[in-house]
């Protein structure tokens, strides 16, 4: 986890990118360790992700959940992309009969 607090206070591309590879690679509370380190390097620097990791962050949020899908949200967040993709992942509400 050393190497990924380094990685979160660099400001590179490439290590953002890494850091994001890294944690979607990891499982359960390594992964959601992961996660928050790659938000603090989008809060630090900006959203460097790609298209790519974008798409796998919101599958990891419609599909997990615990510590990792709060890890995952929480990097939703720090990305700050439009909620209208957020919404699609909220749970329907119970029918009314």
């Amino acid at each position: 986890m050393l190497v990924a607090d380094i990685l979160a206070l660099i400001d590179s591309d490439v290590s953002q990118r890494k850091l994001f590879d890294a944690a979607f690679a990891a499982k359960d509370d390594e992964q959601a360790q992961l996660l928050f380190r790659v938000a603090d390097s989008v809060r630090l620097f900006g959203d460097k992700a790609e298209e790519r990791h974008v798409t796998a962050l919101v599958d990891l949020i419609a599909n997990s959940s615990g510590d990792v899908a709060e890890a995952a949200a929480n990097v939703h967040g720090a990305l700050n992309l439009p909620t209208s993709g957020a919404v699609k992942l909220l749970p329907a509400p119970p029918k009314v009969q």
